[in-house]
């Protein structure tokens, strides 16, 4: 475990294969910190041992439980390990929808603009005079739409194909620095920079470097001009949702200047006046133009909406195979219930009751379930926290609380419900059976 905690600090600083290396190392680790777990489970039997100074036969009924797990470390590592590996992933996956949840209400809270009108072969858009009363202020924006071939390579180094792609490319004038579209704090940034200051500066002065408008940074775009293939480097991402493409100087943008230039105007209402009214006065009015006019409320509530359709597919197959590792360890109960029938009549020749046989089976399995449980969220947060800090910028580290919580409650329930019955079985093997000298 610790070596693949190591390992993946290294990678992170060093490599650019930093999506597989992560997942190489989560079931590494999760494998060796349930042999490790399983190694040691015989430290519980003291607590089972205080606790039987209370009460002998529930000492007696834990101790059955850990004992069976003892017996069989490789196969009970096997079996924690599995649901670990999952849970882990489940945590990573909560941990990064919480992060961004929490940036994008920070980035929505502090957006200075309200609506977008996007013109696409006009330079310039001046509002009617009664249109103009409701504007507090506004802000132009250069743009080309570029639609071609784009190579995205990320990580940087790794090989890309050629796709089909419509992007805006925005000019990055001195009213854009000074009021960017989102405030100026960016919503990430590549970790070679050491704040956004340096980030701007480059963006400025280089024009091989760019900003745009989606999460990843490790990120470089290949498009084609009128001479060949243009790469630029992203440096941060900045503006999504309100703008859709790259960001750069006008040196960076250059070799697109054959593109028809256009503008995006971002307005801000008066207080008073609704963004959504005045966005449908403005729409009606350059109709003609061929204008595209949205509320940026709308361009929130759309990315919201898909970035949760997006993050429930994997959420939803990790639990797909937690109800699998679930079932594999009903099976093992199931098979252990019918390996151990002479064990079992032996305990209850001596005086087991047939509750406590119950008990001790699904102890076992709901042990076992804990230590998994465990084991996967330790993996899943020091995973993730060496990933967010090797990767994007340093942010609070939160969870989705009320999501974990519930997958964990859902997997003991199941666990419970799939182990009753083979317990219950085991529970009716007669004291008799311990008389067998082989099955």
């Amino acid at each position: 475990a610790a070596w693949a905690l190591t390992s993946l600090a290294v990678v992170f600083s060093t490599s650019t294969s930093r999506g597989v290396d992560l997942f190489l190392a989560i079931p590494v680790m999760a494998l060796g910190l349930s042999l490790a777990v399983v190694s040691n489970v015989r430290l519980l039997e003291r607590a089972a041992s205080a606790v039987g100074n209370a009460s002998g036969r529930l000492r007696a009924t834990l101790r059955l439980a850990l004992a069976y797990l003892v017996r069989r470390p490789m196969r009970a590592s096997l079996t924690i390990g599995t649901l670990a590996t999952l849970l882990s992933v489940i945590v990573l996956y909560n941990i990064l929808i919480a992060k961004f949840a929490n940036q994008t209400r920070q980035s929505d809270a502090r957006a200075p603009y309200d609506i977008s009108v996007l013109m696409p072969t006009q330079q310039a858009v001046v509002l009617p005079p009664a249109l103009q009363a409701q504007v507090a202020t506004s802000l132009s924006i250069p743009t080309r739409s570029y639609l071609g071939p784009v190579q995205v390579s990320s990580p940087v180094g790794t090989p890309a194909l050629p796709h089909q792609e419509r992007l805006s490319l925005y000019e990055l004038t001195p009213d854009l620095v000074s009021n960017p579209p989102m405030g100026r704090d960016m919503t990430n940034r590549l970790h070679q920079f050491p704040n956004d200051a340096a980030a701007w500066r480059t963006v400025q002065n280089d024009p091989s470097w760019v900003f745009w408008t989606r999460f990843n940074t490790d990120v470089q775009l290949t498009f084609v001009g009128p001479e060949g293939a243009v790469t630029r480097s992203i440096a941060g991402d900045l503006g999504d949702p309100i703008l859709d493409g790259i960001i750069g100087s006008p040196q960076a943008l250059a070799p697109f200047r054959y593109l028809p230039l256009g503008s995006t105007v971002l307005i801000k209402a008066k207080p008073g006046v609704d963004p959504r009214v005045l966005a449908g006065q403005i729409r009606a009015e350059f109709l003609a133009e061929g204008a595209e006019v949205t509320a940026i409320a709308d361009l929130f509530r759309q990315r919201d909406v898909a970035f949760q359709l997006f993050a429930s597919v994997p959420v939803l197959f990790m639990r797909m195979g937690m109800v699998i590792g679930i079932l594999s360890l009903a099976i093992l109960a199931l098979r252990a219930v019918v390996q151990r029938r002479r064990s079992i009549g032996v305990l209850r020749a001596l005086g087991y009751r047939r509750g406590e046989v119950v008990a001790g089976v699904v102890t076992e399995a709901a042990l076992t379930t804990t230590c998994g449980a465990l084991v996967g969220i330790v993996t899943g947060i020091a995973t993730t926290y060496l990933y967010l800090n090797g990767t994007l910028i340093a942010t609070p580290f939160g969870f989705d609380v009320l999501s974990l919580a519930a997958t964990i409650g859902l997997m003991f329930a199941a666990v419970l419900l799939a182990t009753v019955a083979p317990a219950l079985a085991a529970a009716r093997t007669p004291p008799a059976q311990a008389l067998r000298l082989q099955e």
